[in-house]
């Protein structure tokens, strides 16, 4: 009797595996990979210097530079010593739009900055919302994931959650708040800082 009921249920548990894995390959095929690096906001792209990030959102809004205004707080390259601004900001009329940057790796003297988030948002009404979420589709293609009230691109997806996994680059719309993000810039910059700074640990035992 035992036998038989264990039988049952590794019968159960096989065919629930089996559902799960068919049901995952039936939606991969309708969930849209896209590399989000190749989309701009306001004609900002991840990977810009910080320089054609201004110029990019100076052409977009058509204002003079120095309406754009760089963060107040600066951000600290431990590897250089020097000091750089974290990011810029263009806000008029509830339109807000926010660049943030960390420190290009390789090093690069010429291109020292990169982008890896930019933010947009407008007033928050329920006419905006569908106005942002249509206009986004519109320029950027079918979305990759439609849940929990957020539209995302991305090239890798979770399956059973039916959204973008994290650490990759994301387009991500939720409201009348729109993201792009790519992580893997953050990681490159913080594993090289703190490979300088450990080196400057280095000490040679002497007992």
């Amino acid at each position: 009797m035992k036998c038989k009921m264990t039988l049952i249920l590794r019968t159960i548990s096989l065919v629930f595996v089996v559902s799960i894995l068919v049901l995952s390959s039936a939606y991969a095929g309708k969930m849209r990979s896209v590399d989000p690096r190749t989309f701009d906001i306001c004609g900002v792209k991840i990977g810009m210097d910080y320089d054609q990030a201004l110029a990019a959102v100076a052409q977009h809004f058509r204002v003079a530079r120095s309406e754009i205004k760089p963060y107040s707080w600066l951000s600290e390259n431990s590897i250089t010593g020097t000091k750089f601004p974290g990011g810029f900001a263009y806000e008029k009329g509830g339109v807000r739009l926010h660049v943030r940057f960390v420190p290009r790796i390789p090093l690069d003297k010429v291109r020292p900055l990169v982008v890896h988030r930019v933010f947009y948002g407008i007033p928050d009404t329920q006419e905006n919302r569908a106005a942002m979420r249509n206009a986004a589709v519109a320029k950027y293609g079918t979305p990759s994931s439609d849940v929990f009230e957020a539209i995302e691109w991305c090239t890798d997806h979770n399956l059973v959650m039916k959204t973008c996994h994290p650490y990759q680059a994301i387009l991500r719309i939720t409201g009348i708040s729109m993201e792009l993000h790519d992580p893997e810039l953050e990681r490159v910059w913080e594993e090289a800082e703190k490979k300088y700074l450990d080196s400057l640990k280095v000490t040679k035992p002497n007992f």
